[in-house]
């Protein structure tokens, strides 16, 4: 369905890649099926190298975890929420030793909301009970307006505190794409997965080409007041189009025959 509606083969043609293009429960899904796909480690060190800032909330495995369920949308028990109907977190990611709740938003405009998170950790203690054996872990992907991790309580029987991680949808896809450049010359069909994952990303609106930043080294950290600034200011940059929004400042035939008679002075050294 993503290669139809990326190569405009859909029966509604543009208005349906309009459509998908900004829809949450489309970029939720792609993403996440393909990532599904992937082998153990590479799927466990994509998730690693999108969380590195909170990799010490992880416990320690000695090996990748392999992925045992995926669950899109389920629907879980209310119960002590202000839900009526049912809980609805977006992924679920059942890891072997590690539970992961995925809270999904398209847009960084401040849109993950502690309420949410406090009804799905309730939902999920609901569902399964406190699992002795596995680490339960919320990842609030996208929506957010500061890196900093957060230690969110149930309202359940348990008051239990679980650990909320943070992380935009670019971080995933720069971990994605620096994956994928080390398998260059790898395995064809990890190759096509990844290429896959940024296409769909790429079809979503997100900046898929080179960024300055990654043409030196070593790469900086965003910072909290990075974020800040980059959320504001979404609709440049969240967004192939980013590049036209910059106010062009018109070049003269005078300043282009100067530059082209200027040649470079031979610097003096005393």
């Amino acid at each position: 369905m993503q290669k139809v509606l990326i190569h405009n083969k859909s029966a509604d043609g543009s208005a349906g890649r309009a459509h998908f293009k900004t829809n949450e429960d489309s970029l939720t899904a792609s993403v996440f099926q393909l990532l599904a796909y992937l082998p153990k480690d590479i799927l466990w060190e994509a998730i690693m190298l999108t969380l590195k800032k909170d990799r010490d909330k992880f416990p320690t495995f000695s090996q990748p975890q392999q992925l045992v369920n995926q669950e899109f949308w389920p629907k879980w028990n209310p119960e002590k929420t202000d839900n009526k109907s049912f809980v609805e977190p977006d992924v679920f990611l059942e890891f072997e030793h590690l539970d992961l709740i995925v809270e999904a938003k398209r847009f960084d405009f401040r849109q993950q909301k502690k309420e949410q998170w406090e009804a799905e950790l309730t939902a999920y203690e609901n569902e399964f009970g406190q699992k002795k054996d596995k680490k339960l872990i919320l990842w609030a992907l996208g929506g957010i307006n500061t890196f900093a991790s957060e230690e969110v309580k149930s309202k359940g029987g348990s008051g239990k505190s679980y650990w909320v991680v943070k992380s935009t949808w670019t971080s995933l896809l720069h971990a994605v794409r620096s994956i994928l450049k080390s398998f260059e010359n790898g395995p064809p069909n990890e190759h096509r997965l990844l290429s896959d994952i940024c296409e769909a990303m790429g079809f979503h609106g997100f900046f898929v080409g080179t960024w300055l930043s990654e043409a030196w080294e070593p790469c900086y950290e965003i910072s909290d007041s990075s974020l800040d600034y980059l959320t504001t200011h979404q609709e440049k940059y969240d967004s192939q189009r980013w590049l036209y929004s910059i106010p062009q400042t018109p070049i003269s035939t005078t300043s282009i025959q100067t530059l082209s008679q200027w040649t470079p002075h031979q610097i003096q050294h005393n």
